[in-house]
């Protein structure tokens, strides 16, 4: 059997070009040297169906997740390279609670099946691997997976998260911040801890209440989606943002726009890069 042809795409914003390579395709935003003015610079990914489903409810498992239907391997290499470039990645606290089926540090790396990113990351001065951000209001996390885990930690969560749960978090070895009052953390509040820390590329895995987090106080930057070509239906599913209405909505420019046809058994997707448009 021979070897599949190279995944290609077909830039359609800002104006039509001829097709060219999907390896590569993010990796040209040097998302890494973006930050300006002591700010960091905050995106997010994520994967939808054509009904706007980010997670549905797997059949045999009774819990939300990627759906099957959908998740493919060109998505999940452009996902990579949006990892490559982040200093730290922000994800929320189910990826730390006691029952996870993975070790933390097998869930969050720059996948081996892609020699070529950490090469990139050592040529653009960056750690091996980024650093690892936990947004948790309530601190109900797996204390020894965090002693475990392999790089730098850091715990975003409320003035509510005193006591015993902090303390453990610390003797564990993470970083501890508070970002907000009461159980929910703060987007600003959490904005300007990164800042602090140093940290100039974020990239936010974190799901639909974390990203409302964020755009409550106007702290995303940037949002890549991708778009498959697929209805899924279903009634227990999520969005692409969850909590209460956004005062004024939240508008984003469409800045890149890319289309990829179906391969092999696979479906038509498009990749989007929006950024936030902010008042004058």
């Amino acid at each position: 059997m021979s070897a599949a042809a190279p995944a290609v795409v077909r830039p359609l914003h800002p104006q039509p070009l001829e097709e060219k390579p999907l390896q590569g395709l993010f990796l040209e935003h040097r998302l890494d040297r973006r930050a300006a003015g002591g700010a960091p610079f905050i995106y997010t990914n994520f994967l939808a169906s054509l009904d706007g489903r980010i997670a549905v409810e797997g059949a045999d498992t009774g819990r939300l997740g990627v759906p099957r239907a959908i998740a493919n391997d060109d998505d999940w290499r452009l996902f990579q390279e949006l990892a490559a470039q982040a200093e730290v990645v922000a994800v929320s606290g189910q990826f730390l609670r006691p029952g996870a089926d993975k070790p933390l540090a097998e869930r969050v790396p720059l996948d081996a099946r892609h020699p070529d990113l950490a090469p990139w990351r050592q040529a653009a001065g960056l750690s091996p691997q980024p650093a690892l951000l936990v947004v948790s209001g309530r601190l109900d996390l797996d204390f020894d997976a965090i002693a475990a885990f392999d790089r730098p930690l850091y715990i975003a969560t409320g003035d509510a998260a005193a006591g015993p749960a902090r303390a453990r978090a610390e003797q564990a070895g993470a970083e501890v911040w508070t970002c907000g009052a009461g159980a929910r953390v703060d987007g600003g509040q959490l904005r300007a801890a990164l800042g602090r820390g140093g940290f100039g590329s974020v990239y936010v895995v974190a799901g639909p209440q974390v990203l409302h987090t964020l755009m409550v106080a106007d702290a995303l930057d940037r949002l890549y989606l991708t778009q498959a070509h697929c209805l899924l239906g279903g009634r227990n599913y999520q969005a692409l943002v969850e909590g209460d209405g956004l005062p004024s909505g939240a508008c984003f420019e469409l800045a890149e726009l890319y289309y990829q046809a179906p391969r092999g058994q696979g479906l038509g997707q498009q990749f989007a890069v929006f950024d936030r448009r902010r008042a004058a």
